[in-house]
């Protein structure tokens, strides 16, 4: 009985897309979807875009980070490679010194 009482009540009022207006509401209706879809649409393809220019910015900067750290690298070896020939000669000069010395000393 309750259900038969409410179902009069919105039969007499109807319901608010129905009755005069109907039909410019619903095209209203139908007017806002389409232009909130292609709002959408519009914004998605925009994060699209972004998304494959942060891949491209992240594969240039990847092969940035490659590259100076392949420099760091190979400034490392020269470094330990100038390093090794300055031991070198400091010992060479040591050496010298100690034969100098030595003779100095008469211990030949």
């Amino acid at each position: 009985m309750y259900e038969e009482d409410e179902r009069r009540k919105i039969g007499r009022l109807g319901c608010w897309w129905e009755g005069p207006g109907a039909g410019i509401r619903s095209e209203f209706i139908l007017f806002t979807i389409a232009d909130l879809s292609q709002q959408v649409q519009t914004a998605m393809e925009n994060m699209l875009k972004m998304i494959n220019e942060i891949d491209e910015n992240s594969t240039g900067i990847m092969e940035d980070i490659e590259n100076c750290k392949n420099n760091a690298l190979e400034r490392k070896r020269t470094l330990e490679e100038q390093k090794e020939s300055f031991q070198k000669a400091a010992f060479s000069v040591l050496d010298m010194l100690k034969q100098l010395n030595n003779k100095d000393i008469g211990y030949n």
